[in-house]
C-alpha cells in the first residue's frame, strides 16, 4: 500500500503536467496574439 505522503506527491506531479499543457496553450495563443498585433500595426 502507498504512503499517503506518495499518493499526494503522485496527485501533484500530475497536475503540474496538467499546469505545463495549459501554459504551453497560452504561450501558443499569445505568439498568435502578437503576430495579428504586428501585422495590423503593420497595415495602420
Amino acid at each position: 500500500m502507498k504512503t499517503i505522503d506518495r499518493m499526494i506527491i503522485e496527485n501533484l506531479e500530475q497536475q503540474i503536467e496538467i499546469l505545463e499543457g495549459k501554459v504551453d496553450l497560452l504561450m501558443g495563443h499569445i505568439k498568435k496574439l502578437e503576430k495579428i498585433i504586428k501585422d495590423l500595426t503593420e497595415k495602420i
